[in-house]
């Protein structure tokens, strides 16, 4: 670890010097000391394979996206039998900073769906319906985001409205 932060911190000198220095034979000595410093980075032993084998992985369901929507819809759901309350919602909340969050008693008008269908039969990994919101999470385990999330806006902008009519 000692060597990769002093690699780190010739890295930053190099591109601190090389802004002030004019272009020609300066710029070309500091790409020059840039591409010696990626090469040694590249030297650097490697970080080991994982320490341990995760819950899924055991199960055989290592890239469900549904195994994992799963385990998250439990530990959102603040009305569960984890006893962890609205903690986890309110900290999906802030980590998106949205300035709402979920207090004890409102912990029961928290409603958890899965595989929400929007109009267009696409669907929506889970959805967290309160009595002032709505929150969509995609949930992706190794693949892009790709998703219509124009239509899945469509559909949490209806589920919003529907929320207030009741």
């Amino acid at each position: 670890m000692e060597k990769f932060e002093q690699l780190l911190k010739n890295f930053r000198d190099v591109g601190d010097r090389s802004t002030l220095e004019p272009p020609g034979k300066a710029g070309a000595r500091s790409l020059a000391e840039f591409a010696t410093l990626l090469a040694s980075f590249d030297l650097l032993p490697k970080a080991e394979k994982k320490l341990f084998t995760t819950l899924l992985e055991i199960a055989k369901f290592p890239h469900s996206e549904l195994a994992c929507s799963n385990i998250l819809a439990f530990f959102l759901d603040p009305n569960e039998e984890h006893k962890l309350g609205s903690i986890v919602l309110n900290s999906l909340l802030e980590a998106a900073a949205f300035p709402e969050r979920i207090s004890p008693p409102s912990s029961r008008s928290v409603k958890i769906k899965r595989e929400e269908r929007t109009d267009t039969n696409k669907s929506i990994d889970l959805v967290v319906i309160t009595g002032s919101f709505v929150v969509g999470v995609e949930n992706k385990l190794y693949a892009k985001a790709y998703n219509p999330f124009e239509d899945y806006y469509s559909g949490w902008k209806k589920l919003r409205k529907k929320m207030r009519s009741l």
